[in-house]
């Protein structure tokens, strides 16, 4: 269910090795007894460092003060291991991930679902509910609905008519789960989500100014996917938005509606996808990445932070900037602008040329 409470578990340096495959290059024999991280390290914890050049000065300082027992680099970094006094350090290919297999040691895992669903929660006659699926206070489920076995609904959860949502999935308080919307199996939808929202269609109106498209299409998420707190995901004018199988969604992210998203792709916060536009698989795209309607976005395509995407992106790779260039480009066009303010003055003086050139306002004359 991914919800995890910290443990009292302490291992050895041994035993870490054993679980991780690390190599024990200094050991100062102290018993670890959580996690913590580089930069707030923790008395008796081990945390994690991918720098290559190792350890520096400063962070043996920030350690040290910290009382860590023990540090995780990298094999091939340059860190003078000398240097250490209080805490072992071990050696990994891959520090970080070597830093993830210890969660399940000293975090345990919330207790799965066990088919408990709150006296308060409104579930209509019709709806079919899995086996071991948990529904909390005052959620409400409504007609035709389908929730496969394993899953858990949070406090406040709404989930309309129609919808259909897979096995082991989980869904946090105050999200809303518009009608006829179908969700895969094993899908993390965090707090305040809206699943097939009304899309965002008008048209001009003599009467009324801006008249309203109906939205009658529908809202499908596949398998696996995250989908982050507050982000909304429009349904489709006709057909449907669609949210390929292992993609995630971060925090306030805007899908609109009929927008389609491959699989294994990242949209990171804030990001908005105006309606129609179609994203390929692995695609990643940076926070408040804005995307216009009907464009393709090619697979494997990853788009900076803070980029503008006016025109369809057709081949894979790496873009920056608005309007959104190959990032190799906008580099280039960014560098030969800051030396182009650098040279500025003496240019402006160039081009006004000398006094018998200037007309009556100062600028050059023909």
């Amino acid at each position: 269910m991914r919800m995890y409470r910290e443990n009292s578990a302490s291992l050895t340096i041994h035993e870490i090795c054993a679980l991780t495959g690390c190599s024990i290059v200094v050991d100062n024999g102290r018993t670890v007894r959580g996690l913590s991280s580089l930069h707030s390290p923790a008395p008796e914890t081990i945390v994690f460092t991918s720098k290559r050049q190792g350890l520096s000065p400063k962070d043996l300082s920030v350690l040290e003060a910290g009382q860590i027992a023990a540090v995780i680099t990298a094999k091939d970094s340059s860190f003078d291991n000398s240097a250490v006094k209080s805490f072992s350090v071990l050696t990994s290919d891959d520090p970080y991930r070597s830093f993830l297999e210890l969660i399940p040691s000293f975090f345990a895992k919330q207790p799965g679902p066990t088919g408990v669903v709150h006296s308060t929660a409104v579930i209509d006659d019709s709806a079919l509910i899995g086996e071991n699926t948990d529904i909390g206070p005052y959620c409400v489920v409504g007609r035709d609905v389908q929730i496969g076995k394993g899953c858990r609904l949070y406090p406040h959860v709404v989930i309309y008519d129609g919808v259909n949502v897979g096995d082991h999935c989980v869904i946090h308080s105050g999200a809303t789960v518009r009608e006829d919307v179908s969700i895969g199996t094993g899908c993390y939808i965090q707090n305040g989500v809206v699943v097939g929202s009304d899309g965002f269609g008008y048209i001009p109106d003599k009467t009324s100014g801006l008249k309203s498209v109906p939205q009658v299409g529908t809202t499908s998420i596949a398998d696996y996917v995250d989908i982050g707190a507050n982000t909304c995901i429009d349904r489709a004018a006709l057909g449907k938005t669609s949210i390929g199988s292992s993609t995630k969604l971060d925090n306030l992210v805007q899908i609109g509606h009929n927008v389609s998203i491959g699989s294994y792709s990242i949209v990171c916060a804030q990001a908005g996808l105006a309606g129609s536009s179609s994203i390929g698989n692995q695609v990643t795209i940076g926070g408040q990445v804005g995307i216009a309607d009907h464009l393709q976005i090619h697979d494997g395509v990853r788009i900076g932070a803070k980029s503008g995407v006016t025109g369809s992106l057709s081949e894979k790779g790496d873009y920056l900037g608005y309007p959104a260039l190959p990032a190799a480009q906008w580099r280039r066009q960014h560098a030969i602008l800051s030396r182009l303010m650098k040279y500025s003055k003496g240019l402006a003086k160039l081009l006004r040329g000398t006094d018998d050139a200037k007309g009556e306002d100062g600028d050059v004359t023909e």
